[in-house]
């Protein structure tokens, strides 16, 4: 029998800095809510007419075809990538139109692999791409759940069922031999960045501070590791994909951040003991994108930047630049972040990416923004 987890009753309380750090609190006020205060998020959507809506959010299809079902987590690609887009797709339009039959579907979804015990087998037991393929499952996972589970008329049984199964698969990726070797690259790099934003969201769901704290703890780390010009070591000695990768962290990041502020902890303020701050990764990543020369001594000029254009399923690299750009669109390194992707090929239409778990236009693009009409 799977265990439920509780819920923490939610107060509201406070955070100061110290020395450049967050204190978190005992309790989180907005447990249960993971990237967006739900009912705060669908009023303000509902100001824009049904076609604006499908702008930001997406028009989903009027069946959603079940996904079949993966019992194995391997190396060589992440599980249950249809699913994932399924979930992420659903989760917005609950969001911007509180959809009965999308809402339905995560949890017909969700349920029908909880029953099956689905990825709870390894291909290889301690292989961190084996995780890593299994984060970028669960991160949309528990994000769908979150807009869902607190629904009136979603069946208690499976809600249950549910949280017990994502409570397994989120205490086995984080077991003992996942990091069992500091010195490990992935042990520190942009595979744990997402690895903690996804125990953190798991934290936020059930009111879990511990769980939540490991996010926190992890941007500060992050902060730390950061060059005074703002690129990450581990991620531009990757060659070819340098800023490839200096993004890839840079979004878990922004991820963990706005995680944080909707608990009332201000990370994008939070400085490193050299005074780095968020700002400074995502300015290098601006600044060498235009600027290949300040790749010398880390990388080869020549850099890989597919990530800058949409991918062939519909997910975009870029999507965290959404709530970036919602909060801080007026700093230089923003403005020219949003005129490289205008110059890539970006049109305005909805940004969804499965590191941050849903549509990311959705969750932050500020309605003032004209976007254009979704494709049909």
């Amino acid at each position: 029998m799977r265990r439920v987890f509780p819920v923490l009753i939610c107060v509201t309380l406070v955070w100061c800095p110290t020395a450049g750090r967050a204190v978190i609190p005992h309790v989180l006020h907005k447990a249960g809510e993971i990237l967006v205060s739900i009912e705060q998020r669908r009023d303000e959507l509902r100001r824009l007419g049904v076609k604006q809506r499908s702008a930001y959010c997406g028009a989903g299809p009027v069946e959603w075809t079940p996904e079949p079902v993966v019992q194995t987590v391997g190396s060589e690609r992440q599980p249950g990538q249809g699913l994932a887009m399924s979930l992420m797709r659903a989760s917005a339009l609950v969001l911007a139109f509180d959809d009965e039959a999308a809402r339905r579907a995560i949890v017909d979804h969700l349920d029908l692999w909880a029953r099956n015990d689905a990825l709870l087998e390894r291909e290889t037991e301690h292989r961190a791409r084996v995780f890593y393929n299994l984060d970028r499952t669960l991160m949309p996972m528990i994000v769908a759940f979150s807009m869902v589970r607190g629904a009136g008329d979603v069946d208690p049984e499976k809600s249950a069922n549910i949280e017990a199964w994502l409570g397994e698969l989120v205490d086995m990726r984080r077991g003992p031999n996942r990091f069992s070797r500091p010195a490990r690259t992935s042990s520190r790099n942009n595979h744990r960045y997402l690895a903690d934003s996804v125990t953190m969201a798991w934290g936020a769901l059930t009111g879990d501070r511990a769980m939540f704290d490991k996010g926190i703890e992890r941007f500060h780390i992050a902060l730390g590791q950061a060059r005074d010009d703002g690129s990450l070591p581990l991620e531009t000695a990757r060659g070819k994909l340098a800023l490839h990768y200096q993004r890839h962290a840079v979004g878990s990041l922004i991820n963990i951040a706005e995680m944080a502020r909707l608990q009332g902890v201000d990370l994008y303020s939070a400085k490193s003991e050299r005074g780095l701050t968020i700002h400074d990764l995502v300015t290098f990543l601006a600044n060498a994108i235009d600027t290949p020369g300040l790749l010398d001594g880390y990388a080869p000029r020549e850099q890989n930047l597919g990530f800058l254009e949409r991918r062939g399923h519909g997910r975009h690299y870029m999507a965290w630049f959404e709530a970036y750009a919602a909060r801080f669109g007026d700093r230089s390194s923003a403005r020219r972040l949003g005129q490289i992707l205008i110059e890539h090929g970006h049109d305005g239409a909805p940004m969804i990416d499965d590191y941050f778990g849903s549509v990311t236009t959705c969750l932050f693009r500020p309605l003032t923004d004209i976007a254009p009409p979704p494709p049909t």
